[in-house]
């Protein structure tokens, strides 16, 4: 295991194509963003990419689904014995997708003590829904824009890059001020710096 760093974005982005789980945990940027508040690493281990980090909810060292095309249940096996060796507890597998649980229900059915989480579950739109933000499930999507258009009439998108960055950093640093001060808002500073 070793740090997350940008030497491992086409690794980690090769395994992503071929990750079947729905969970923005396997995406490089946040891998790699989040990295030092959750002591986030990868290893390359079997043909699988194994990504392990800290959890500060559950207080203890867990693992996120492993992703490639190794034989699972030997992998499985490796990191529990490398949770047992290092930290003293079993296996733990957080943001397990639901895809990820029936097939850790075939692989490992033994050792599964599962517990859900609203709070951590990802939200999915469809990249059509939200071209269109058709339907009344994002009609309070559509509200916003619509504020935001009548707030800011002379708004303008463009593309983050060397010559705005600064101004990027600037603006986010108003927002922190005037944003309600939560572990949350101070844990996002922290990345973004």
């Amino acid at each position: 295991f070793h740090p997350v760093s940008l030497e491992d974005r086409e690794h980690i982005q090769r395994f992503a194509r071929i990750n079947p789980y729905r969970n923005c945990d396997f995406s490089f940027a946040n891998l790699y963003n989040w990295s030092s508040f959750y002591n986030t690493e990868v290893a390359y281990h079997k043909d699988m990419l194994l990504v392990r980090f800290k959890s500060a909810e559950a207080e203890r060292t867990a693992y996120l689904m492993p992703v490639g095309d190794g034989d699972l249940l030997e992998v499985l096996q490796d990191m529990d014995e490398d949770m047992q060796a290092k930290y003293d507890h079993s296996l733990t597998l957080m943001g397990v997708t639901s895809e990820g649980l029936e097939l850790l229900q075939r692989t490992y059915p033994d050792r599964l003590h599962v517990l859900s989480s609203r709070d951590y579950s990802d939200y999915i739109y469809l990249r059509e829904k939200l071209s269109t933000l058709s339907g009344k499930k994002l009609q309070s999507k559509r509200n916003h824009i619509n504020r935001f258009e009548r707030t800011y009439p002379s708004w303008s998108y463009e593309e983050i890059d060397e010559s705005n960055v600064r101004e990027c950093l600037q603006l986010e640093k108003v927002w922190f001020r005037q944003s309600e001060q939560g572990q949350d808002i101070v844990d996002e500073k922290q990345m973004v710096y």
